[in-house]
């Protein structure tokens, strides 16, 4: 279907520490409300957005491949971040959110039920 199958190692490993990374500080943020945590963890939202979402779309094959879509998904998940933390808008962080789990469905459907 694509390249997707032929990411290095220790890329996967990198995504997974990020991830893992990124909900052990969401954890502490929420128990101690410490606003740097919080703010570390928005941030590594986006960055993690948007290399997934970088790395999604130079993957897919072609322009109507749903890897493409769910790579640019996460793109503007990460962009909206971004612009969320700038703005201090809640409504621009859930569009963030929103467009992360956009970008889950698609990829989720793209790996098990596209073609």
């Amino acid at each position: 279907m694509t390249d997707i199958e032929n990411v290095p190692r220790w890329v996967y490993l990198a995504l997974i520490g990020s991830v893992l990374s990124y909900a052990g500080i969401v954890l502490y943020a929420l128990v101690s409300g410490d606003p740097i945590a919080e703010l570390t963890a928005d941030v590594l939202f986006g960055l993690i957005a948007l290399a997934v979402g970088a790395g999604l779309y130079w993957v897919a094959e072609s322009r109507t491949d749903p890897l493409r879509a769910a790579g640019a998904s996460f793109v503007t998940g990460g962009l909206a971040q971004f612009l969320a933390i700038m703005a201090e808008d809640p409504l621009i962080d859930l569009l963030a959110t929103l467009a992360v789990l956009s970008g889950v469905g698609l990829y989720v459907y793209a790996t098990r039920y596209a073609n």
